[in-house]
């Protein structure tokens, strides 16, 4: 599968507590950590997700994404891609699920937010380096 982006990423670093969560239609719960973010979409980092829930463009309805002091923006997601990352450490191996998700805003109030956040995110990043 071929994946042409239009929207840069913005990789998020251990130092963001963004997290993405919500109810699948069976009622059950779930979280995601944020891994990446642009203003197209998003990439979810998980250990055990619900896979039946997952499938391509499969939809999460009223995901609500929570952005430390950004606040919370709610959003339907629309699945693009799931796949198992195993990370190789010489002595020990992690894995965990990486979501990848376009966002399908309700209202264009949100979509500015989100792209506003990015925005914040990257001038952030900016001032840190020339610290």
């Amino acid at each position: 599968m071929v994946q042409r982006r239009r929207d840069p990423r913005f990789r998020l670093r251990h130092e963001h507590e963004f997290f993405c969560h919500g109810r699948h239609k069976n009622g059950e719960n779930y979280l995601f950590e944020i891994k990446d973010i642009s203003d197209g979409g998003c990439a979810l980092m998980t250990r055990s997700p619900n896979l039946k829930f997952l499938s391509h463009n499969a939809i999460l309805k009223n995901a609500i994404l929570a952005l430390a002091e950004y606040g919370e923006i709610t959003v339907d997601l629309v699945i693009k891609n799931v796949v198992m990352v195993t990370l190789d450490d010489n002595e020990k191996s992690d894995s965990y699920y990486q979501i990848s998700c376009q966002f399908k805003f309700r209202h264009l109030d949100n979509k500015k937010r989100i792209e506003k956040v990015l925005l914040d995110l990257i001038m952030e990043a900016k001032r840190k380096k020339r610290v």
